[in-house]
């Protein structure tokens, strides 16, 4: 749990983007107030999927915020 609410961050590798955003869904779904990112290279291309809850975009955080974080 981070101050704005819970935090997952993960690279898995070998996933393409459609399977990312579906886990990305479902991770964000089961934890509410969240802010999900993952990550995945799959041999050609790196994919980055954020999703961050009504909640916290209210407060400031936005998916455009975190992937810039996550890149660096």
């Amino acid at each position: 749990d981070a101050n704005i609410g819970k935090v997952l961050s993960a690279r898995v590798d070998g996933f393409n983007a459609e399977i990312l955003k579906n886990a990305c869904e479902k991770f964000s779904s089961k934890l509410g107030s969240s802010v999900v990112a993952l990550t995945s290279f799959d041999g050609e291309k790196i994919s980055i999927i954020v999703k961050v809850s009504d909640d916290i975009v209210a407060k400031g955080i936005k998916c455009s915020l975190v992937v810039a974080i996550n890149s660096c």
